[in-house]
């Protein structure tokens, strides 16, 4: 096996929002943040971080083929409490390892309710927020 095969191409990844496929999503990303509160170190001068939890936010990104149901929910859902979770799979295509992570309760922060340009494909980026994830691969 050549050197450069060793490595994650994202060609084989695949999202699922609310137990939907999107097979034309191309781009996913999620991160989570550690959020910590400062306080003066007792035993010294310094600074002492105490963990104060962790958020998560990232973005998915699909091309636009006019059937989209989470676009469908997202503008008929006017109050913001549409509740979405989110699956991100990635695969190495050439050893078939595997990472699957759930996303829950998912917010989004903006989608377009009308989105067009000329010659162009349409797609729609989906800025998103999470409560918490769960490791399932």
């Amino acid at each position: 096996m050549g050197k450069g095969n060793k490595y994650w191409t994202g060609s084989k990844g695949k999202i699922w929002i609310n137990d939907i496929n999107y097979a034309d999503c191309y781009k996913a990303e999620m991160k989570r943040t550690n959020n910590y509160e400062e306080i003066p170190d007792p035993e010294g001068e310094g600074m002492v971080q105490v963990p104060n939890g962790y958020s998560i936010a990232g973005s998915v990104t699909i091309r636009k083929t006019g059937n989209e149901q989470i676009l469908k929910e997202l503008k008929a859902d006017k109050t913001g409490s549409l509740s979405i979770n989110l699956v991100i799979k990635e695969e190495n295509p050439l050893t078939g390892q595997m990472e699957r992570v759930k996303y829950v309760d998912c917010t989004v922060d903006e989608f377009p309710l009308s989105q067009y340009e000329s010659r162009t494909v349409t797609e729609i980026e989906l800025p998103l927020k999470a409560r918490d994830y769960e490791v399932l691969q």
